[in-house]
């Protein structure tokens, strides 16, 4: 099992993973995620860009700007 598959399935993003690192490599722990949650989308693991190439990975990135938006105001009330 390569060691993508591992840190993929970790549930954490680790600031020193390479998939992380490269600009474009692998989303990290939440375009992981998305892909088992949602069951749509972002099929590459490490080349990353062929999501953003065919567009799939569309979902992936209005669920991560619903959340950056959820996160902002809940920072905003505080």
């Amino acid at each position: 099992m390569p060691y993508t598959d591992v840190a993929d399935h970790t549930g954490y993003n680790f600031p020193w993973d390479p998939m992380v690192i490269v600009p474009f490599g692998g989303g990290g722990d939440d375009y992981h995620y998305f892909h088992h949650s949602k069951n749509v989308g972002n099929y590459a693991d490490f080349f990353t860009f062929w999501d953003d190439l065919f567009g799939t990975n569309k979902r992936y990135h209005e669920y991560m700007q619903k959340k950056q938006s959820k996160l902002l105001e809940k920072a905003k009330q505080e």
